[in-house]
């Protein structure tokens, strides 16, 4: 076969029948082209790649997978495989995730670091002054939320985070603070519940009637207020977000912590039981529960409550806020679309149902 100008050497040298054909001679390599109908040709020649039996030389295999995987590196998007694209009238169109890799510099071997991408969305997140809620506000605005905390004393945010103080165990302020935010923000997609209380290490014979309203005001009453506030934002426009922050101890009890102990497995019955109620209207609802997390909460236990706690976790150490975080941000994503009324553990093994 004579040399030929302006050939495609993929479709020269496969033929139907995916058989060698003759050889040709190289006389330069095309440009590339943008023009749709190229396009489209690349992307089938994605789909139909070339089963060359018998011919395959030592070492194709590992060379044609470094090629593959130097594909990922330039895409924004990408994690792991390639991922399928479609042919719209306009061009290619890719199938994105709110999943995206940050940090990643090509040929850098070490696997990168996922964020989620919260642009355009808006989150209150309850007692985020500190510990876990602190955490998870941090990892909201720096992967682009807007932020507000809802907080008894909301000092010392960054100063893109809208600060509003208010009390949880009052349904009014709970009601204020997601008016304000939709007045400031103009919606809400997002809402995280970790204003709690750990109450005073006591046998439950000396815990006496106020101890016992207090936590239960926190811990249990003020999520649901909460709740039930964003609830009536979320579901006029069809989406929203909620993830409360439940405990290990809500499953399966604590010595030493009747009240916190009750008013956490209350979170978990009444997330499972609000989830089911709103399933229907683009809201999803899911709890977590943590094991011991390294917060200001530890100063309200005593040694023994610790020990007790860590001693139970296979793991054998206490949690750090941000792996707490990065739980909630897949549940507050929109990648979460297929769970609603959950409890997730992170618990280091502790959780046992």
């Amino acid at each position: 076969m004579g040399p030929k100008r302006g050939v495609d050497l993929q479709d020269q040298l496969v033929g139907e029948g995916r058989q060698l054909r003759g050889a040709v001679e190289i006389r330069g390599e095309l440009r590339p082209s943008r023009r749709l109908r190229d396009l489209r040709l690349e992307v089938e020649r994605l789909r139909r790649r070339p089963h060359l039996g018998g011919v395959q030389s030592p070492g194709a295999e590992r060379v044609e997978r470094q090629l593959l995987e130097g594909e990922t590196t330039w895409r924004t998007h990408g994690v792991g495989a390639l991922s399928p694209e479609r042919v719209v009238g306009a061009g290619v169109d890719g199938h994105e995730s709110s999943l995206i890799v940050v940090g990643h510099v090509p040929g850098d071997i070490r696997p990168p670091v996922n964020a989620y991408d919260f642009g355009g969305r808006v989150a209150l997140v309850t007692g985020g002054a500190s510990g876990i809620g602190a955490a998870t506000v941090d990892l909201l605005r720096s992967s682009g939320a807007r932020v507000a905390v809802l907080d008894l004393n909301p000092e010392g945010l960054h100063e893109d985070v809208l600060g509003i103080q208010g009390d949880v165990t009052r349904s009014a302020d709970a009601d204020r603070a997601v008016a304000r935010v939709e007045s400031e923000f103009g919606r809400l997609d997002v809402l995280v519940c970790s204003a709690g209380v750990g109450g005073e290490s006591r046998r439950t014979v000396d815990v006496d009637d106020g101890e016992w309203r207090r936590v239960f005001a926190i811990n249990c009453d003020g999520t649901f207020f909460c709740n039930r506030a964003a609830l009536r934002a979320m579901i006029s426009r069809g989406y929203g977000r909620i993830v409360n922050v439940s405990s290990i101890a809500g499953k399966e009890g604590n010595p030493q912590a009747a009240a916190y102990s009750a008013s956490k497995a209350a979170v978990i019955g009444m997330t499972k039981s609000i989830g089911k109620d709103v399933a229907d209207t683009g809201v999803l609802v899911n709890c977590i529960a943590p094991a011991v997390i390294d917060t200001p909460i530890l100063g309200q236990l005593t040694e023994e409550h610790i020990g007790y706690m860590v001693d139970r976790i296979p793991l054998k150490r206490v949690g750090k806020p941000d792996e707490v975080a990065r739980l909630i941000a897949y549940l507050a994503s929109e990648d979460l679309s297929f769970a609603t009324g959950a409890c997730f553990d992170v618990s280091g093994g502790r959780a046992v149902y």
